[in-house]
């Protein structure tokens, strides 16, 4: 499309229509074009790809994503995202088939500044649950949240509003080889009551300007509030991102990493990048390719290719859902947040068994599900001790059943934070009282949200008898089997990892007496290079602290030469979390001159601790292991808090120790 003089599209618009003042002047005409300024390699990648249900197919620093009701999602980062720009469409996570059509709204986090609440809705505004693909644009590059006072927040120079449903945005320097991106959404953390649609061409007042318009369902001009994103060029230190601007006939009018377009049918086409992008997260606006108007509402999806690697199938539909040809502006974001940015948390906690001498086993577990769901905490990792397994009686009958603890748990939480744990392991030694089995030792739960379990398994596991004996060498071992769990949480069996023998679900792990062990990978970075973190679940012997410490630092050594990790695969070195039955002083010295002279210490109560309160965290010295970061201690909490000690008072802790969260940040 050949470029309207800027004049004659002013005089357009402004007819029969006051323009509102400019907020600050245009850049004067002649300014050479500039990329934007700040520092695009400091910008960290955010962005998160998401079926309807909310599970995540993919993602670059997301710490969780919940789904909370029909159409309403909330995503979680690793950093405060409260001050950027929140663009998405509704599309398909993988190949094939476009989703139904549907709308997307987005706002700030509901729960937490960290946060991007999102609605999905159907043409005629019904909250429906349709997958997402939702970008974060934060310092770095050109964004503008606009609301009904004007303009909220980003880097926009200035602002115009020509009428109802008509704005101009402008920025320090040529956007008009850009492509540009506009979602419907809330300038803070409120609501998108009136479903409205929004689109967006190069500026009627020069080119440093992205006009948009806002409209009802029904195509009449109307006031609403968006967020604009603006891609002009890639920057290689910040991750392959690509954009593509394409004409209602399919023709590629201009973009940045993009080889071709083509429309393979009616209100269908095929956009071909320079690399692959089907791990990439997809977002498209209908939007003019010059700087004229989309004079026709319309709506946009997006998929991946089932031709190509490289490709991104797009569909363009009348609000009703008829396919119909529309422009649009195109980007894919490949970017991954830097690995120095990434962090691990951890939550590690004695439960006690079912002891109820700080109040019955389910309360303590609600606690805990409470606190999460109440401060939006949500751990990466939570490394248990003192796991009930099952409970069963001479005479008949079993409480807890199998797993039930567990599962309980996990569904407590689930029910508090929307995030669906999942146990690598429950590790358990027979424990004899008279009649009275009580098998319980580690379980380590974990959030596949941000990690995977990698744990490596050799060809057959290694199992000595239906409970784990845990040897004094590390050995592969199999989880508590799950095979008599009350009916309710039958199918939370699923969730144990696992490798089916028989009936019964045998989690792979790795064991000696006072420890277990699993290997993580971030989910980011998976499976495209493997950045792991090894956990292993300590319970240390109140009477032979000595020769328990020993056992597990050489298991350690023993695992790293017989099972390493992948050449330059290790993000973190070893993390050891658990019941040390020891002071903070007795730990300091076991780490300067004793067993753990290779760990330091992450997290730990203050010497004097509290009575029983040994819960802590280890993390081994970057020097002693192929780690590409140090882990460092942050943020860290000893739980809960208030009352005598560093506990809350005693019927109201979560069981007989503190627990200890903290996140593990990396340095070099």
């Amino acid at each position: 499309m050949v470029r309207a003089s800027w004049v004659g599209a002013l005089a357009v618009l402004v007819a029969g229509a006051a323009v509102a003042a400019v907020v600050v002047a245009p850049p004067a005409a002649g300014v050479p074009a500039q990329l934007p300024s700040g520092s695009p390699a400091a910008q960290s990648a955010l962005w998160v790809v998401a079926r309807a249900d909310g599970s995540v197919v993919r993602s670059s620093g997301l710490t969780w994503l919940n789904r909370s009701s029909a159409g309403v999602y909330e995503a979680r980062f690793g950093r405060d995202v409260s001050d950027c720009v929140f663009t998405a469409s509704v599309g398909e996570p993988g190949k094939g088939a476009v989703p139904p059509a549907g709308l997307v709204f987005t706002a700030g986090g509901h729960q937490s500044r960290a946060g991007v609440y999102v609605e999905t809705k159907n043409s005629g505004g019904g909250l429906t649950d349709l997958p997402f693909q939702l970008t974060v644009d934060c310092a770095g590059g050109d964004r503008a949240v606009v609301g009904p006072g004007g303009l909220v927040r980003g880097s926009a120079a200035s602002f115009t509003r020509f009428g109802v449903g008509r704005y101009e945005v402008v920025f320090g320097h040529d956007v008009s080889a850009c492509a540009y991106r506009v979602t419907v959404g809330d300038p803070g953390a409120g609501l998108v009551y009136y479903p409205a649609l929004a689109f967006a061409a190069g500026g009627h007042l020069g080119p440093y300007g992205v006009y948009v318009e806002t409209k009802n369902l029904g195509g009449g001009l109307m006031d609403a509030p968006f967020h604009l994103a603006v891609h002009c060029a890639q920057d290689p230190r910040t991750g392959y991102r690509g954009s593509a601007v394409v004409d209602a006939a399919g023709g590629l009018v201009r973009g940045d990493g993009v080889r071709s377009a083509a429309r393979t049918g009616t209100g269908r086409y095929e956009v071909r990048f320079s690399a692959a992008v089907e791990s990439c997260a997809r977002v498209a606006s209908i939007a003019d390719p010059g700087n004229g108007l989309v004079y026709a509402p319309g709506l946009v999806f997006t998929a991946g290719s089932s031709f190509s690697t490289t490709g991104v199938t797009v569909e363009t539909r009348t609000p009703d859902g008829t396919l119909s040809d529309r422009p649009f502006h195109l980007y894919v974001d490949c970017g991954k947040r830097a690995l120095s940015d990434e962090n691990i948390s951890v939550l590690s906690l004695n439960l006690q068994g079912t002891d109820s001498s700080f109040g019955p086993w389910r309360d303590r577990h609600g606690r805990l599900a409470a606190w999460m769901g109440a401060t939006q905490t949500v751990p990466d990792l939570l490394v248990l001790q003192e796991t009930p397994a099952s409970k069963c009686w001479f005479l008949g009958g079993c409480d807890p059943k199998d797993y039930e603890a567990v599962f309980g748990l996990m569904a407590r939480i689930e029910s508090a934070t929307g995030v669906r744990y999942r146990a690598a392991l429950l590790s358990t030694g027979p424990s004899v009282e008279g009649w009275n089995p009580l098998y319980q030792g580690r379980a380590v739960l974990y959030n596949p949200q941000r990690l995977r379990n990698i744990t490596p398994v050799p060809g057959t596991l290694a199992i000595g008898s239906p409970y784990d004996s845990l040897p004094l060498t590390p050995a592969p071992r199999a989880s508590y089997p799950c095979t008599n769990p009350p009916a309710n949480w039958a199918a939370y069996c699923a969730r144990v990892d696992s490798t089916t023998r028989d009936t019964k679900y045998w989690g792979p792990h790795w064991a000696i007496r006072p420890a277990a062990f699993a290997r993580f990978a971030l989910v980011e970075r998976w499976p495209l290079a493997v950045h792991s973190v090894d956990v292993w679940d300590v319970h240390t012997s109140s009477t032979e602290p000595g020769p328990d410490y020993a056992l597990i630092a050489q298991a350690v050594d023993q695992l790293e030469l017989a099972v390493p990790p992948a050449p330059g695969g290790r993000l973190f070195p070893p993390v050891l979390a658990g019941d040390f039955n020891a002071t903070r002083n007795d730990i300091d010295n076991e780490v300067a001159t004793g067993t753990f002279a290779k760990y330091e210490i992450a997290a730990f109560p203050p010497a004097p601790p509290a009575s029983d309160d040994v819960v802590g965290i280890l993390v081994g010295e970057q020097r002693f292991f192929p780690a590409r970061f140090a882990a460092s201690g942050t943020h860290t909490s000893f739980l809960p808090t208030g009352g005598p000690g560093l506990c809350g008072d005693l019927p109201s802790r979560w069981s007989d120790h503190c627990a200890v969260y903290t996140e593990l940040a990396s340095t070099p």
